[in-house]
């Protein structure tokens, strides 16, 4: 489901462990930007350009991390 939130906590739990693992303490993610431009090669990374959702999204996430 796309609008899974425990999924995303699963998921970001995923990341928190690996990051662990390979001693890394720095995570550039997950992308937000909002504004979303053509010239920009990321855009695919990006939740939604709906800050609601793209908040409610990155919350859950990194709450699993």
């Amino acid at each position: 489901n796309a609008w899974d939130t425990q999924m995303l906590e699963e998921m970001g739990k995923i990341i928190g462990s690996k990051m662990l693992k390979f001693h890394v303490h720095l995570w550039l993610a997950p992308g937000m930007n909002i504004h979303r431009n053509p010239l920009c090669g990321r855009n695919f990374e990006y939740f939604s350009e709906d800050p609601v959702l793209s908040g409610l999204f990155v919350y859950h996430e990194m709450k699993g991390v």
